[in-house]
């Protein structure tokens, strides 16, 4: 399995709302569905993870922007509430490589 799927949540801090609106916009691209205002939960495979963050670096180029990205290993997955549990169609493989 040399491409797994992954749950990633990702977020971000800008003071910019053009920049706000091109991240939400990038997210959505991905199938990415939103948690809170910053941040979003979906799946996706290793490729386009290097993809997706290489997209937001573009997007967060000042220095008071900042991005997080995280991948979720199976135990904390299953710590989420059922509610962001239900946003992802799937459950991943839960395998991280990078």
């Amino acid at each position: 399995m040399n491409n797994p799927n992954l749950a990633i949540i990702l977020g971000w801090d800008t003071r910019s709302a053009k920049r706000h609106t091109q991240a939400v916009s990038k997210c959505k691209d991905f199938g990415f569905k939103q948690i809170i205002k910053n941040i979003y939960i979906g799946k996706l495979r290793a490729t386009e993870k290097r993809e997706l963050l290489f997209g937001m670096t573009k997007i967060m180029n000042k220095k008071t922007d900042k991005i997080f990205s995280s991948t979720l290993c199976n135990s904390c997955f299953q710590m989420l509430d059922p509610d962001t549990k239900e946003l992802l169609p799937e459950l991943p493989d839960f395998l991280i490589f990078d």
